[in-house]
């Protein structure tokens, strides 16, 4: 679903979805539905809650594991869950914690090679209130048969992508980030999917 140059510049990306599906209103009702429900959404909420989250997560990070504290990290990948299985849209993001990493982006990719595992698919966030409007959607075969659904959930999923990064920007600057070990460089990532490609929330 997602490419790399979709997930290196979000915004675009959202326009573009945007542009695609406004024509479409009045072939299914749940488009109108969705983009009015997008454009009220307040993400102040929403990115305060998961602040929350990410404090919780960093904080369960820097507790010792297999008797032995944790080794200085260099990255943090939150992976969006549950596109693998059914209804196969994400429902929940789960972090994974690296003791190295390599990003590059070329001209059309983004690179990343990860190395020296240290927490797998722990802490990370909920996705709501988008989580639930990504399964009832998920749930409307018609919208698959009429070629809407996958830019729906495109455009939904970028939004979830947008508050993590406001989130990700604001809990660095706490103090459950700041008592974790890291060294630099460091980066956080955010992968949308099973077998997505990734995008940085937090630059090395």
């Amino acid at each position: 679903m997602w490419t790399d140059l979709d997930l290196r510049d979000l915004p675009a990306t959202e326009r573009e979805l945007r542009s695609e599906l406004e024509p479409r209103r009045g072939e299914a009702r749940d488009v109108g539905a969705t983009l009015d429900a997008l454009d009220a959404l307040d993400d102040g909420p929403v990115v305060e809650r998961i602040v929350g989250e990410l404090d919780a997560s960093f904080r369960r990070y820097a507790l010792p594991r297999n008797g032995r504290s944790p080794g200085p990290l260099a990255a943090i990948v939150f992976r969006w869950m549950g596109t693998e299985v059914e209804p196969y849209v994400p429902t929940d993001v789960a972090g994974s914690c690296y003791a190295s990493f390599d990003y590059r982006e070329t001209e059309d990719r983004n690179e990343l090679v990860l190395g020296g595992l240290e927490l797998d698919s722990a802490g990370g966030f909920g996705l709501a209130p988008v989580d639930e409007w990504l399964v009832d959607l998920a749930s409307k075969r018609a919208l698959d048969a009429l070629g809407v659904l996958d830019p729906l959930v495109k455009l939904l999923v970028a939004r979830t992508l947008r508050q993590a990064r406001l989130a990700v920007e604001r809990a660095v600057l706490g103090e459950a980030f700041r008592a974790l070990p890291t060294k630099r460089p460091f980066a956080i990532f955010a992968r949308p999917g099973h077998d997505e490609p990734s995008v940085p929330l937090l630059r090395p």
